[in-house]
């Protein structure tokens, strides 16, 4: 994957200084795995058909803006440590749009996961992509929903 660390983007803004190991991927690798793990036609997560699989088999499983009004980082990420079954060194892709996604580990995500939240919270798609037989999801809505999904899956790219 090509790689251009996230200090050196604009995006640089919403993370700490010391920040590593995030990274914007080009735009050309970005329209790939979109089609690949995400979509052949939308652009982005409301031009989804309501029968894509990460939405219609999707689970409403927290309500992320009660734990960002408050101020509880730490809370929500014990609820997605506690929830999910990922590993803190398991490769997460952070899917904006079709041309913009940004990849770092679960682990990483998790300590800065306001600082992604606040990056873009209308609807970003978080997948894991170090599932053997499975593609999972989640996805945080404007309004605090996050939902996740998880699908069957043939190919997974590790």
């Amino acid at each position: 994957m090509n790689n251009i660390l996230i200090s050196e983007t604009f995006y640089n803004e919403y993370f700490d200084d010391e920040v590593e190991d995030i990274y914007l991927l080009d735009k050309t690798e970005a329209l790939k795995l979109w089609i690949l793990y995400i979509d052949k036609t939308a652009n982005n997560f409301f031009r989804l058909n309501d029968n894509n699989p990460i939405i219609s088999k999707s689970k409403n499983i927290v309500d992320w803006r009660e734990y960002y009004d408050s101020n509880n980082i730490t809370g929500l990420q014990d609820f997605f440590t506690s929830t999910l079954n990922w590993n803190n060194e398991d490769s997460i892709l952070f899917y904006i749009n079709k041309e913009t996604i940004i990849r770092t580990t679960y682990e990483i995500f998790l300590h800065n996961i306001f600082n992604f939240l606040e990056l873009y919270d209308e609807c970003p798609i978080v997948q894991n992509l170090n599932k053997s037989n499975d593609l999972e999801y989640i996805y945080f809505a404007p309004l605090g929903n996050t939902f996740y999904s998880q699908i069957k899956a043939d190919i997974v790219d590790s």
